[in-house]
C-alpha cells in the first residue's frame, strides 16, 4: 500500500489566504477596539465572503467595507460605466498582456539552460510585467464589478514599476497585502519606533520573510522576501542622493531580477539563469507580438500612471474613450491566448 502522501492531491478553496486574512483584521481590529462587533450576521457573512473580491483580493479592512452593506446599493448609470471601464481594462491586462505573455515565459524558463543571457533578460521582463498584468488585472476585475453593484474597495496597485525604491515600490505594489503585513506583523513588532535600528531591521525583516512564506512553501520565495526586505533595511540605514532616473534604473533592475528567483523552480535554477544573463549575454529575437503586447503594457501603465485614476483616464470626449474600451474588448474577446487561472489564485 501507498502511503505517500502529496500536497497537490488535498482539495482546498480557492483564495483561502485572502479569506483568511479578511477574517483575521475583522477579530484583531475588534480586539484592538478599533471597531466595534458586527451585530447583523448576515452583513458579517457577505463581508467575508464578498465574491468580487474574495479569491485574490484586495484584502478589505471591515472598518472600511462592512458599513457599506449597512445601506442599499442602486446600480447608477455612472457607477455602471465606471464598473465596467475598470472591468475592461482589468481584462485587457489579463487577457491580452498577461495570459499570452505567460506562453512565452513558460517556455522561457523551462528551456532556460539551452538560450542566451539576452533571450533570459526577455524572458524577465516578458514575467514582470505578465504577473503585473496579471493580478493588477483581477484587482482592477474585482474593483470594476464591486463599483457596478454600488460598493467601494480600495485601490490595490499604483504603477509599481515607476517606483523609485524599494520603499516606495512596497507602498505602491499589492497595496492590500503589503498594508495587512504592516499594520498586523511590523507594527506590533514595534515597527521603526524602538529602542535602535537593529530592533527596526529586525522588524522588517520578520515582516519579509513571513511574506515570502505567505507565497508558498518553497525556498525561492523565502530568500525573495528576506533579500526585499534586506534591501529595504539598508536603503533606509543610508542615505545617499542620486538622480532619479538612475535611482528608478536601479530599483526597476533589482526588482526585475528579484522576480527571476520568484518564477523560479529551485533556488539553483534561479542563480543559473542570472548568471547566464550577464555571462551569456547577447541581442535577442524580439518577435513582433512579444513587442505588440510590451507596447499595450507600456501605454496602459503610462496612463495609470499619468491620471492616477482610472475615472480620469482618456480625453474627456465620451465617444473617444468608449471607442477605445471598445477596440480593447475586441481584443479580449479575439484573444487565443491559453486560458490560464490567474497566478494569485495559488497562493
Amino acid at each position: 500500500m501507498n502511503e505517500s502522501f502529496t500536497l497537490e492531491k488535498v482539495i482546498l478553496p480557492v483564495g483561502i489566504s485572502f479569506y483568511i486574512f479578511q477574517s483575521m483584521t475583522y477579530v484583531i481590529d475588534i480586539y484592538l477596539r478599533k471597531i466595534k462587533p458586527e451585530t447583523n450576521i448576515v452583513n458579517y457573512f457577505t463581508y467575508i465572503s464578498f465574491f468580487p473580491q474574495l479569491v485574490a483580493g484586495p484584502i478589505e479592512r471591515a472598518s472600511s467595507l462592512l458599513p457599506q452593506f449597512n445601506k442599499l446599493h442602486n446600480i447608477t448609470k455612472r457607477n455602471l460605466y465606471s464598473g465596467l471601464k475598470l472591468v475592461i481594462i482589468g481584462l485587457f491586462l489579463k487577457v491580452v498582456i498577461a495570459d499570452n505573455l505567460g506562453v512565452y515565459v513558460d517556455r522561457i524558463f523551462k528551456t532556460y539552460e539551452d538560450l542566451n543571457g539576452g533571450s533570459l533578460l526577455l524572458g524577465a521582463i516578458s514575467f514582470a510585467i505578465q504577473i503585473y498584468g496579471d493580478f493588477c488585472g483581477y484587482s482592477l476585475i474585482a474593483i470594476g464589478v464591486a463599483k457596478i453593484m454600488g460598493f467601494v474597495l480600495m485601490e490595490n496597485f499604483d504603477t509599481p514599476y515607476f517606483s523609485t525604491s524599494i520603499q516606495q515600490f512596497w507602498k505602491r505594489w499589492h497595496i492590500s497585502l503589503s498594508s495587512f503585513f504592516k499594520d498586523y506583523i511590523y507594527i506590533p513588532l514595534g515597527g521603526s519606533r524602538v529602542q535602535n535600528k537593529y530592533l527596526a531591521a529586525r522588524n522588517i525583516l520578520v515582516t519579509f520573510f513571513v511574506s515570502g512564506i505567505w507565497h508558498g512553501a518553497n525556498w525561492t520565495f523565502i530568500l525573495w522576501g528576506s533579500i526585499h526586505g534586506f534591501l529595504l533595511v539598508i536603503q533606509r540605514n543610508i542615505n545617499v542622493k542620486i538622480p532619479k532616473i538612475l535611482s528608478w534604473i536601479l530599483t526597476i533592475s533589482v526588482v526585475l531580477l528579484l522576480w527571476v528567483l520568484f518564477r523560479s523552480e529551485t533556488i539553483p535554477d534561479a542563480f543559473i539563469y542570472l548568471s547566464k544573463i550577464f555571462r551569456e549575454f547577447d541581442i535577442p529575437d524580439i518577435g513582433k507580438g512579444t513587442m505588440i503586447y510590451f507596447f499595450y503594457f507600456l501605454v496602459v501603465d503610462l496612463l495609470l500612471s499619468y491620471y492616477k485614476k482610472i475615472d480620469e483616464i482618456w480625453f474627456g470626449k465620451y465617444f473617444f474613450q468608449n471607442y477605445i474600451l471598445f477596440f480593447m474588448l475586441v481584443l479580449v474577446l479575439g484573444s487565443n491566448s491559453a486560458n490560464s487561472n490567474f497566478i494569485y489564485f495559488e497562493f
